[in-house]
């Protein structure tokens, strides 16, 4: 299926949007998508807070922990989408640093609870290994935390400070200066942007999939991202979803909305002319998503042709594709300029 009908679109460069801006790409894939999935991850951070904060109160009325679980597992899957690449104000902001930290520090954590932090002043002292959704995970499912304990509240205050810390994003688009010195930023966003996309691709094969599975190997917990074992697989499929509308056009055949939807990877090469890296760039795309169709976690086969198709993937777009755009990759990691 990967092959069906890629000669053809040699032919379909106009169809895909004849030069298509640098900036276009960048501001659409941040109005078009990360905007509307940050809205979704703060909704779900607003039910965990309200159901987190009620079962620290512990009345008679008061969720149990399995309900808090749930509800973290569901923003967890959320912002999982969110951060599948992160560029524009994300990136600016450094907020996976500040909210993703990796690994937790379970005795900073603690030691952050006694010191019964409240709002943004207090919590803006506490160190990233003991914030954040990893700090949310291990309160929740390894500390299990109960009503009454430091930790318990803490929680609470470490759920409104990733909210305040998303709510802080700035998603105005910044064009100041003369057209060559816009031209010029804008090039090197795209730069960034391209990347953070290959680092998103790196960082699910390996976070995502390889390092689970190698931890399971030598005996050890898994640790899947999403935080809660309950949504890996969840958390898995809307990830790659979200790199895969940067990276697929849905139908190279049509034309597209250029200034109402995100703009991929794949149509931004093709509007330049590179039909053919764009070819094959489409089949490594369509030949990762067959094996998300197939893949759970608890199948070790499933997730091991997974992350291979995804490092396939992440060696195309760092070999051909890097070269044909003339963007050089001496290092990529998600988060990272």
């Amino acid at each position: 299926m990967a092959c069906i009908g890629l000669m053809g679109f040699a032919g379909l460069v106009q169809a895909a949007g004849t030069g298509i801006t640098a900036g276009q790409v960048t501001q659409n894939a941040v109005k078009w998508q990360q905007e509307p999935l940050s809205r979704q991850v703060l909704s779900d951070l607003a039910t965990l807070h309200q159901t987190l904060a009620s079962y620290c109160k512990s009345d008679e009325r008061s969720p149990d922990l399995s309900e808090v679980r749930t509800a973290f597992g569901k923003a967890s899957v959320s912002w999982g989408a969110m951060r599948a690449a992160v560029f524009g104000p994300m990136l600016e902001f450094d907020t996976l640093r500040l909210i993703d930290f990796q690994p937790t520090d379970p005795e900073m954590i603690h030691n952050a609870a006694l010191t019964k932090p409240h709002g943004e002043a207090d919590m803006i002292l506490i160190g990233s290994a003991a914030k954040g959704f990893p700090a949310l995970s291990w309160l929740l499912f390894q500390k299990n935390i109960k009503p009454g304990q430091a930790e318990c509240n803490y929680a609470v205050e470490v759920t409104h400070d990733i909210t305040d810390t998303i709510n802080s994003l700035d998603w105005r688009v910044h064009d100041d200066g003369d057209a060559s010195e816009v031209n010029a930023e804008q090039s090197r966003a795209l730069q960034s942007y391209f990347r953070q996309l290959v680092g998103g691709v790196h960082d699910l094969a390996w976070d995502g999939l390889e390092k689970p599975e190698l931890r399971i190997q030598q005996g050890s917990a898994p640790q899947w991202p999403s935080g809660d074992p309950a949504q890996a697989d969840a958390y898995l499929q809307q990830t790659w979803k979200a790199l895969r509308e940067l990276l697929l056009m849905p139908d190279p055949a049509a034309a597209q909305d250029t200034a109402h939807t995100v703009i991929s990877l794949e149509a931004y090469l093709r509007s330049r002319g590179y039909s053919v890296v764009a070819n094959h760039l489409h089949a490594q795309i369509v030949n990762v998503d067959a094996q998300f169709k197939r893949v759970q976690t608890k199948d070790t086969a499933s997730v091991n042709k997974t992350a291979d198709a995804l490092k396939v993937l992440q060696n195309l777009m760092q070999g051909e594709v890097s070269k044909t755009l003339g963007f050089k990759l001496n290092f990529v990691a998600l988060g990272d300029y």
